[in-house]
């Protein structure tokens, strides 16, 4: 075919028909109005806990213990003395379709009379921590009771609470594409 015929049936098949959409976009949903609505990114897409695989007081007094929710990782740290450290592992794990951006959200319930625990852990926050499809990250992270807390932090005791979500990293949106009608069935969007 010649450029010119090739060129004038476009415009006709453009001109003889309505307009088709195609959704498409990384939203989890396929585009459509899936999970996210068809708009914007995912929130919490399937990052969950997992066996949390260890807790390590030191000195050895410290109680350090770990209970675990598909969602939240708790810590209660008891027996503290000012220098007192627990140390606390486990593995989180993005069981979704989507690569996601992890953010985390940490609550401490201390003592009024000794606010002067610290917490630190593994997740970067500049640049925030990508974790694929499929992935896991091996999470650790300490409580300790400053060593300039006093006496009257001997014996103190605090829960930490950590709860990690996902945003989708990639290609979240809605696109709307227009493509001729007589170019095919596309599936079309429910």
């Amino acid at each position: 075919m010649k450029p010119l015929s090739i060129a004038l049936a476009v415009v006709v098949l453009v001109g003889t028909g309505g307009v088709a959409y195609a959704c498409g976009g990384g939203g989890g949903g396929g585009g459509c109005g899936g999970p996210s609505g068809g708009h914007g990114c995912q929130t919490d897409l399937e990052i969950i806990w997992k066996n949390p695989s260890s807790a390590s007081p030191a000195p050895s007094f410290v109680t350090c213990t770990l209970g675990l929710t598909p969602s939240t990782l708790t810590v209660v740290a008891g027996n503290m003395a000012p220098g007192a450290v627990c140390t606390f592992s486990g593995v989180l794990a993005n069981v979704g379709h989507e690569g996601v951006t992890l953010t985390e959200t940490v609550s401490i319930s201390e003592p009024h009379k000794c606010q002067k625990f610290v917490y630190s852990d593994n997740i970067p926050h500049t640049p925030a921590r990508q974790l694929s499809a499929g992935a896991t990250y091996s999470f650790q992270g300490t409580i300790s009771l400053s060593s300039s807390a006093g006496n009257t932090c001997q014996g103190a005791m605090a829960t930490i609470a950590v709860t990690i979500t996902g945003t989708e990293s990639s290609g979240c949106g809605y696109y709307t594409y227009a493509i001729p009608q007589s170019a095919g069935p596309l599936g079309g969007c429910d």
